[in-house]
């Protein structure tokens, strides 16, 4: 296999010209993202199956003869806050868990118009407070990647001289138990218990 190129613009004309096959770069890519996805966190999801088949199809209407669009074969990873059709887009928030939009974004439907393969979103941010997100994630077949969340933000402002000690242990309480701590100060936890108590009186 020839060398892959390391633009977009070289991939796509690479594999326009037969040097490469659109399913060799998409393996070479899942491959990079299996051996440092676990260090990097940059993926919510990874769709490799989709990524595949939608290589397969631009290799056939090339050996076919058929036209290609001018990305075509280049793989995109889609941000988690673009829609992206049939496949779950949850901003990383726990409020979008499980939706998928029944459209793409302007950007991702382009992007798909041209010939690009979108079928991976990932996070730059998560919130990283309610226990269980990653269970529940993996419940519905999906590893949830991050590259930071609010412990590292945490972590920089005990560095730095942001904020009072008392501040930072009072995020702390909230971030190891966000629940409990909302409930101590009013929050939806207390609500409910007023309601419930109001509701048996």
């Amino acid at each position: 296999m020839a060398a892959i190129p390391t633009t977009a613009s070289g991939i796509a004309a690479a594999i326009a010209s037969k040097q490469i096959t659109a399913r060799e770069v998409i393996d070479s890519y899942l491959a990079q993202i299996t051996a440092r996805e676990s260090d990097i966190h940059a993926f919510n999801l990874v769709t490799a199956d989709a990524a595949r088949a939608h290589a397969d199809a631009i290799d056939a209407d090339i050996a076919a003869g058929r036209p290609i669009g001018p990305l075509a074969g280049v793989p995109i990873a889609i941000k988690d806050n673009l829609c992206t059709h049939g496949i779950e887009t949850t901003c990383s928030s726990k409020i979008l868990e499980g939706w998928k939009p029944p459209y793409d974004a302007t950007v991702v439907s382009r992007l798909r118009d041209a010939g690009a393969i979108c079928d991976h979103t990932f996070v730059v941010f998560y919130y990283g407070v309610f226990p269980g997100s990653f269970e529940t994630m993996k419940g519905m077949g999906l590893n949830l990647h991050h590259l930071c969340t609010w412990w590292d933000v945490l972590e920089v402002c005990r560095e730095r001289p942001y904020f009072s000690e008392a501040a930072l242990k009072e995020v702390r309480k909230f971030l190891e138990d966000p629940m409990q701590w909302s409930k101590a100060n009013g929050g939806i936890g207390s609500a409910e218990e007023a309601k419930a108590r109001a509701s048996g009186e």
